[in-house]
């Protein structure tokens, strides 16, 4: 601690806070016009204080978008390529948060409410993974005497809901779903068959399934890769990745579904060669949009043509593209497959939805199983 008076003749201090932990230089703090020589050294051991009880920090400029960039290429020194890439979307949401906001003013507060804010729009398994990573970021930064204290440390995460309670969805059972197919294939295009039929019989969210390409299709394998989705944002429909880490998986698809697939692929082709020129490029995408060749489709336009299908079906209850993943889910544990197989296939952990329907599907199963078991007993 050095205490000095200036030309001016005030009191000022100058004191050693520490070793910059990235360049190893020495640095110091300094403050001036302190009427008193005493006023200086009390300002002076109170900074000290504050050095012992790993309460200060130096100002800084970082904004978290900047520490985090160079957080990022820290962290990729670390972890195989295909970890450091999962980790890019949760970091992406947290960008979306408070990017451009000074990492020293994001507080308890603040990263509460961006939580908040997230819990909207990802599932609590994603908002795990985000806060997962904000963790990292900022421990990091508190390690690099950046921050003093740690946002995320007492932060709540938004309970996952309870199953109980759970509307059950609108799905279709095997016969509903055959009559729904029957009907888009007599008297609607041959795109919109593939479309739902490829929903029903690999549970893809309606996105997924948009942004599916023809380099997704491995006729010979019989799967699909699933790595991207189309996502509606800022008034347009945008490439991304897929909604949480599960959703990157690869499908085995029915022969019935692969055999439409290169039906429609053979349709298209017909398509692009009278579009010419004007067939957009260079996306490749399996479903494409009639007014503008090439282009992909959005969700208004299938759920336009679901409504086309569903007045030729009077009986039928009120659909929308997500119900065909629900029905996927429903036709599974009908076939008795286990509820983990079910949420695998589908790309994401068991939520309430997907278990309600699970229960409710296998109820008829569960009892027949208590009935075996009594008769096995002589009961």
């Amino acid at each position: 601690m050095y205490i000095f008076k200036t030309p001016a003749g005030t009191w000022a201090f100058r004191i050693d806070v520490g070793t910059d932990p990235r360049t190893g230089k020495r640095r110091q703090k300094s403050r001036q016009g302190f009427q008193r020589k005493k006023d200086a050294e009390a300002a002076a051991r109170e900074l000290q204080t504050q050095i012992q009880r790993q309460s200060y920090v130096m100002d800084s400029p970082l904004t978290f978008a900047q520490f985090t960039k160079d957080w990022m290429e820290r962290y990729r020194l670390t972890v195989k390529e295909s970890t450091y890439k999962a980790r890019i979307p949760d970091v992406n949401a947290l960008l979306s948060q408070f990017g451009k906001v000074p990492i020293q003013k994001i507080d308890l507060r603040t990263y509460q409410s961006a939580i908040t804010e997230l819990s909207k729009h990802y599932a609590i398994s994603t908002l795990r993974l985000i806060h997962n990573s904000a963790q990292m970021i900022f421990k990091d930064a508190r390690r690099y005497e950046i921050i003093a204290k740690d946002p995320t440390e007492f932060a709540r995460l938004p309970k996952a809901p309870d199953s109980i309670g759970v509307k059950l969805p609108t799905y279709l059972d095997r016969e509903q779903l055959e009559e729904f197919l029957e009907a888009t294939k007599a008297s609607r295009p041959e795109q919109d068959y593939t479309m739902f039929l490829l929903l029903a019989y690999t549970g893809l969210r309606i996105g997924e399934a948009m942004a599916l390409t023809w380099e997704d299709v491995d006729f010979s394998a019989g799967q699909i890769t699933v790595n991207k989705t189309l996502f509606y944002s800022a008034g347009k429909y945008k490439l991304t990745t897929p909604k949480t880490r599960r959703s990157n998986r690869v499908l085995d698809v029915p022969a019935v579904v692969l055999s439409a697939l290169k039906s429609h692929k053979r349709e298209q082709a017909g398509a692009r060669l009278a579009a010419g020129s004007h067939w957009h490029k260079p996306e490749n995408y399996i479903f494409t949009t009639p007014t503008d060749p090439g282009r992909a489709t959005n969700r208004s336009y299938w759920r336009e043509h679901i409504k086309a299908v569903l007045k030729l079906c009077p009986d039928l209850p009120f659909i929308h593209p997500h119900s065909f993943r629900h029905t996927h889910a429903s036709l599974l544990a009908e076939a008795g497959v286990s509820l983990e197989e079910i949420v695998d296939r589908l790309g994401h952990t068991a939520d309430g939805v997907t278990r309600k329907i699970y229960l409710h599907v296998t109820k008829g199963r569960r009892k027949q199983v208590a009935e075996q078991f009594a008769r096995f007993m002589g009961q």
